[in-house]
C-alpha cells in the first residue's frame, strides 16, 4: 500500500509492481486504509496500467465499500475487487495509477492485491 494525504487526497497515486510470473492467473484487489473522517461508502477512481513495453489501459470505476456507519477509533482497511483472472504476461515493471475523481479525505493509503 501507498500512503496518501489523510486530508485532500486529490493526485494520482504510483504503484509500481516487477512481475516475474508471466504464467499465473491472479485476482486483483484494490485495498484502501481509511478512518471516520472518510463519510462515503463508494468511492470514484481512475485507474491506469502501463506495462512493461509501455501499452497503457485506463478507466473510470466505482469502488464500493462496506463503511460502517460508526466512528472508527482506529483505521480500518478493505479490499474489494478489480479485476478476476488477469495473467500479466509481461516479465517487468508494470506501473499501477489511481487518481481519485473526487476530492477525498480521511483515506491513508491505497493499494493493488495480487492474490
Amino acid at each position: 500500500m501507498v500512503g496518501v494525504d489523510i486530508d485532500k487526497w486529490n493526485y494520482t497515486t504510483y504503484i509500481p509492481y516487477d512481475n516475474d510470473d508471466t504464467l499465473s492467473v491472479r485476482n486483483l484487489n484494490i485495498a484502501l486504509r481509511y478512518n471516520d473522517n472518510f463519510k462515503s461508502s463508494t468511492l470514484p477512481l481512475k485507474i491506469a496500467i502501463t506495462t512493461p513495453d509501455t501499452l497503457f489501459y485506463e478507466e473510470a470505476i466505482e469502488l464500493q465499500l462496506q463503511h460502517p456507519h460508526t466512528a472508527l477509533a482506529v483505521a480500518t482497511t478493505e479490499s474489494r475487487p478489480y479485476r478476476t483472472e488477469v495473467r500479466l504476461n509481461r516479465k517487468g515493471r508494470y506501473i499501477f495509477t489511481l487518481h481519485p475523481l473526487v476530492e477525498v479525505r480521511g483515506v491513508e493509503a491505497i493499494g493493488i492485491e495480487f492474490n
